[in-house]
């Protein structure tokens, strides 16, 4: 809808985002009550997110009912960013509603330090993080892994989906409730963290069984890695999780294969998580500027290993290749990546 007159609405910037060239990129902000968001349609913002909101030219917005305020940059003031036109447009959901427990995301402001244990956790996805559990869940804190922007977020619905099979069966960690925007749109979960520990090869026992409690749902977990396992304190009980790449099946052929490649994956070493030096974050700050964003592979890359041998061509090429995807990448893409690159002579993608 084109603009008309009204109340000017001032607003902060709670986050900003954007994907490959060529795509949109995206302010979420806070006005008023509600959640809105300032969508480029054309690529015209490169480099980091601009998460401060200097490269808009307004401190205040149109009220109104809307929540996509469309931008253009304005010549006559170097190109920074103006409003065009708002529209109301119904979001994406990510997973369905299946939960009756629902918090509103725009409660959790102030994160808390996460424990080691529930470092463990939160490894699987980004954004996560241990938030103050809302008074009506009955507990002091919750994990939580949110998407807000305006793609599919399949992992997440897929985990969210999971868990709709599996509560109460002592399978994982207890679902808690949908994370919400505007009190409507879906937009992530919560998980109740757990006392636990990493599993080794010696639960090996505990991981088989808590395996066939899924198995027996019709349920193969699909992506079986050492950090899929949890040992709670009392050492007699394990839980799984990371259902992001989890599927339905009675294929027992599939179930079988899945439960033999416990033991392998238990005898690997869990990865080392490494704080990003300096070096790194300029390394990374400059593949964002030169090639408009970064491939997961090098995030993983730099927290594990603590380097980044990617090289530019490489990048392009998986770059190319994430696209291809639908910009989808799982742990076990990792997998894949890393054994290829010890086929390949430590190179990570054929350049031929």
């Amino acid at each position: 809808m084109a603009l008309s007159p009204s109340t000017p609405v001032p607003f902060e910037v709670l986050d900003a985002a954007h994907g490959p060239p060529g795509t949109p990129a995206f302010y979420r902000i806070h006005a008023g009550s509600n959640v809105k968001y300032l969508v480029t349609k054309k690529p015209v913002l490169y480099g980091m997110p601009d998460i401060r909101g200097e490269r808009l030219s307004f401190n205040t917005i149109p009220g109104g009912d809307w929540n996509i305020a469309n931008l253009v940059p304005d010549p006559n003031q170097g190109g920074r960013l103006i409003v065009a036109s708002v529209e109301k447009r119904v979001l994406p959901d990510v997973g369905h509603r299946w939960c009756s427990s629902e918090v509103e995301m725009f409660h959790y402001k102030d994160a808390l330090h996460p424990s080691s244990t529930e470092e463990l956790q939160l490894s699987a996805y980004l954004p996560a993080a241990v938030f103050p559990s809302p008074g009506n869940l009955g507990v002091s804190r919750s994990l939580a892994f949110w998407h807000w922007q305006f793609d599919p977020a399949p992992w997440l619905a897929c985990e969210s989906h999971i868990h709709s099979l599996i509560q109460g069966h002592g399978i994982a960690l207890r679902f808690q409730g949908h994370i919400t925007e505007n009190l409507s749109r879906v937009i992530g979960f919560l998980l109740e963290p757990v006392a636990a520990r990493g599993a080794d090869i010696g639960d090996i026992r505990l991981c088989e069984g808590v395996l066939k409690k899924l198995h027996g749902l019709g349920i193969a977990h699909g992506c079986i890695q050492r950090s899929s396992f949890l040992i709670l304190e009392d050492f007699q009980t394990a839980l799984l999780q990371h259902f992001h790449s989890s599927f339905e099946t009675i294929d027992q052929h599939t179930l079988d294969r899945e439960m033999s490649s416990i033991e392998e994956a238990l005898r690997k070493p869990l990865p080392v998580r490494h704080e990003y030096s300096d070096e790194i974050r300029e390394q990374l700050t400059s593949v964002q500027e030169r090639d408009g964003y970064i491939h997961p592979l090098l995030s993983w890359q730099a927290e594990h290993e603590g380097v980044i041998t990617v090289t530019q061509d490489e990048h392009k090429v998986m770059l190319r290749k994430f696209e291809e995807q639908g910009h989808r990448w799982t742990a076990e893409d990792t997998e894949k990546a890393l054994r290829s690159r010890e086929e390949n002579n430590g190179r990570w993608v054929s350049l031929s």
